[in-house]
């Protein structure tokens, strides 16, 4: 006869019981706020690295909602921005001029020439002085007339209009062709997406496995299970 004996049932069960009840759904939660914690970590350095802000508000504005509660059915953490531009940056948008126009910098404005950086402060619309051409003469005269004005004025910039109809605002040197600071000719401009959240949950996906195991170790230690 063959008998087989099994020792340290009840504390087996008992442990099983305590994980189910305790250890298990701290972990979970613990698992849920840290991930949100560290997307909102991620997500803020893309902000960084992607554009060039004139404050931290944008980082700022990207807010944990925690989960809560010992239900895993109902836990629920969160991850967004408050800024109510988050939408429109992470999905473009439509601008629209309130007049006959909406004002596009060019990159010849920007910082660094760059797409995407801060118009220089010595380029903003407010700050430019520009000649204009006279009335009543053809389009080329009037060009012509606006590059006079602005070389005998020594005006950095001047008002021309475009071949494809319209107007711009050009930068005006001596040696050089003018080059194109702002485009006055159209009434709306589509401005392309720049996703950030995307590329921060990328980065953090590699780490999801180690948050959640770290977690997990982390509980069954607080309430004494399976010998942690």
């Amino acid at each position: 006869m063959i008998s087989v004996k099994f020792k340290g049932l009840d504390r087996l069960i008992s442990d099983l019981k305590k994980a189910r009840k305790q250890a298990l759904p701290y972990a979970i939660r613990d698992t849920l706020n840290t991930t949100a914690f560290e997307a909102r970590k991620e997500w803020q350095g893309q902000v960084r690295r992607t554009f060039e802000t004139r404050n931290t508000f944008t980082e700022r504005a990207i807010l944990v909602d925690k989960a809560r509660g010992l239900d895993p059915r109902r836990m629920e953490a969160r991850v967004g921005s408050v800024a109510s531009y988050a939408g429109k940056i992470e999905e473009g948008s439509t601008r629209r001029g309130k007049g006959k126009s909406k004002p596009i910098p060019t990159n010849v404005a920007r910082i660094g020439g760059q797409h995407g950086k801060l118009v220089r402060s010595s380029s903003r619309l407010r700050a430019i002085q520009a000649a204009r051409g006279r009335k009543g003469a053809s389009p080329q005269q009037r060009n012509a007339i606006a590059l006079a004005v602005a070389r005998k004025k020594k005006q950095k910039y001047a008002v021309l209009e475009r071949r494809n109809g319209g107007r711009a605002i050009f930068a005006v040197r001596r040696k050089l062709a003018p080059s194109m600071v702002w485009d006055l000719s159209r009434r709306s401009v589509r401005v392309p997406a720049h996703p950030t959240l995307e590329p921060a949950l990328h980065r953090l996906r590699p780490r999801l496995e180690g948050i959640a195991r770290d977690a997990l170790l982390r509980q069954l230690r607080r309430h004494h299970v399976f010998g942690y």
